[in-house]
């Protein structure tokens, strides 16, 4: 019973033989006992009553156990039972031939406590099914002169019930049988789809290509296979951002690199006696390594973020005065491409706290990428503000982002399909973009359509 299959069928089939023949037992002891037992009770009592009223209407027969010998001789057959008479005392005066044992003692004991009323006791064991009846005989004086017992056998009764018992055996047996097979039928309907998820599950954990599960069976089930699905969707994108994440940093790293290992090799050489050479040589190289430290400080932002290791500098900041110290030097980035310069910022935007460093990184991401993906048109900045919220805007008209990309476009190192954009930098500033809006308790918006441009708002509270 290790497998979920075989725990499923025993907890379908279980009820079935546990609860079915209960359910007969009880059905069949209601029929027998409260129903067909109570009637023949009534009967027996009915009969040790009438005798009685014979037996008072002659009195005489209680004093002569001859004529008490007779009378049971000839009211036996219509009696239908082993009849004796006792006295006011329970003495025996005169019994049936048949009856086999002395009259039951608890029915004595119960009439001499209760001597006007008819007493009857009811066996239906296994090996023995009886009634007995016994009726008070009272005289015209009103007093107990004696007693009539009446014992019938009701084997014949218990007997008849023989085709009822085999009946509602067969039933309970063929609903354990049905049982057995819904359970069965239920328990693969269940343990089938989930097996298939856990071994899509171990092929996602080997590594190897799994295909999607099919949506279908319980609420439960479909769930799980929609989020295995989804896990499983996930992780090819990210194998894939994982690979073209190195990719982006072979680039990054192999160009610079390449150009200084270019530098060292001339200065090594005749050439590198000329100041002249040397000096155009060491100002490249410089500008090849200060090249290198955005990217530096972009993967170290992405390692504090995944270590939680954030650390902010925040304080009181005038939004309008820092916008235009951040923003204005990027007006020459966009005019120097043909775009238009378009910068509304009130001067009355409210204070907020900040790390003015770390925002500006926030802010300047937004900036570059406007000034990277938009090759004519302009880029707008505006700022707004309401009472609980300041929100910066960043608007181009770029070539726009497409619907299935927006929500993927703060995972880093993706990138989109669009084919105009670049493949420079390693795709993570928008990432680090809202890592750091976040931990300020902000958030960022995107609002874009291809062909249409974009506008990245940045959510900050006041």
């Amino acid at each position: 019973m290790r497998s979920l299959r075989d725990q499923f069928i025993l907890s379908h089939i279980l009820p079935f033989v546990i609860i079915l023949p209960l359910a007969g037992l009880l059905l069949l002891y209601l029929i027998e006992a409260q129903f067909v037992l109570g009637r023949a009770s009534d009967n027996l009592e009915a009969r040790a009553a009438l005798i009685a009223e014979a037996v008072a209407q002659q009195p005489e027969i209680l004093a002569d156990q001859g004529a008490a010998r007779r009378f049971i001789d000839k009211i036996a057959p219509l009696a239908d039972g082993d009849v004796y008479l006792l006295d006011a005392n329970g003495r025996v005066i005169a019994a049936d031939p048949d009856l086999e044992s002395p009259p039951d003692e608890t029915l004595l004991d119960a009439a001499a406590q209760s001597p006007r009323t008819t007493q009857v006791s009811m066996t239906y064991g296994v090996a023995e099914q009886t009634g007995e009846a016994i009726a008070p005989v009272i005289d015209i004086n009103e007093q107990l002169v004696g007693i009539v017992g009446v014992r019938e056998s009701i084997t014949g009764l218990a007997a008849a019930f023989g085709p009822l018992r085999r009946l509602i055996l067969l039933i309970v047996l063929g609903g354990m049988a049905l049982g057995a097979l819904v359970g069965y039928w239920l328990a693969g309907r269940l343990a089938g789809p989930i097996s298939e998820t856990t071994a899509a599950v171990g092929r996602i954990a080997a590594g190897e290509p799994a295909a999607p599960l099919p949506v279908d069976g319980p609420r439960e089930l479909r769930q799980l296979a929609e989020s295995v699905n989804t896990l499983a969707a996930r992780l090819r994108s990210l194998e894939e951002m994982r690979r073209r994440s190195f990719a982006n940093i072979v680039h990054e790293l192999g160009r610079p690199l390449g150009a200084v290992l270019a530098a060292v090799a001339v200065l090594r050489g005749s050439a590198g006696a000329d100041p002249a050479v040397r000096e155009e040589l060491l100002a490249g190289v410089e500008k090849e390594l200060t090249a290198l430290e955005p990217l530096l400080d972009d993967m170290s932002q992405l390692h504090a973020e995944a270590t939680g290791n954030i650390r902010l500098d925040r304080q009181p900041t005038a939004l309008s005065a820092w916008l235009h110290e951040v923003v204005d030097p990027w007006r020459e980035a966009a005019t120097a491409r043909g775009l238009n310069w378009i910068v509304e910022i009130p001067p009355d935007l409210p204070e907020v706290d900040i790390d003015p460093r770390r925002m500006g990184q926030v802010v300047g991401n937004l900036l570059s990428n406007a000034v990277k993906y938009t090759e004519s048109g302009g880029i707008a900045v505006y700022a707004t503000s309401t009472v609980t919220e300041a929100a910066v805007s960043v608007a181009d008209t770029g070539p726009g982002i497409a619907a299935g990309d927006q929500p993927r476009v703060f995972d880093p190192f993706f990138r989109g399909e669009t084919p105009r954009r670049t493949t420079e930098g390693l795709g993570v500033g928008l990432a680090i973009a809202r890592s750091l809006a976040e931990a300020h308790g902000g958030r960022l918006s995107l609002e874009s359509a291809p062909g249409r441009g974009s506008v990245f708002t940045l959510h900050l509270p006041v």
